[in-house]
């Protein structure tokens, strides 16, 4: 379970028994990365306390937010995210798939993704 707090408002991100899958995510090799304007960010004990200077708002993360959270610096599709997870914690793929599905979703709900850069291969 990962657990975030948004504004002094703490809530988990609760594991579902199925994956849903978020837009752009999962097989379509569609890669994502954290905003790179006007977002800072500190840790403290493993857990990350994230400002969005742009709205004024902070998310801090658990150690598994931290990791997909500072994982999503560079590029990275969504099977890198859930690899990264399984690897870390010696979960199974299932539950690394919920857990990267729904704070991918809360990233994208808050608008802390932004577009990766587009390579000169792409054009």
């Amino acid at each position: 379970m990962i657990r975030i707090t948004l504004g002094g408002g703490t809530r988990d991100v609760v594991r579902c028994p199925r994956v849903i899958p978020v837009v752009g995510m999962g097989g379509e090799g569609r890669d994502m990365q954290l905003r790179g304007n006007d977002i800072t960010w500190r840790e403290v004990d493993g857990e990350l306390v994230i400002l969005d200077l742009a709205s004024s708002t902070y998310l801090t993360t658990n150690h598994t937010g931290a990791i997909i959270l500072r994982s999503l610096v560079e590029e990275r599709s969504y099977d890198q995210l859930v690899d990264t997870l399984v690897e870390e914690f010696e979960i199974s793929r299932q539950l690394a798939e919920t857990d990267v599905t729904a704070f991918v979703e809360l990233l994208r709900n808050h608008n802390l993704l932004g577009a990766p850069p587009t390579s000169t291969a792409d054009r």
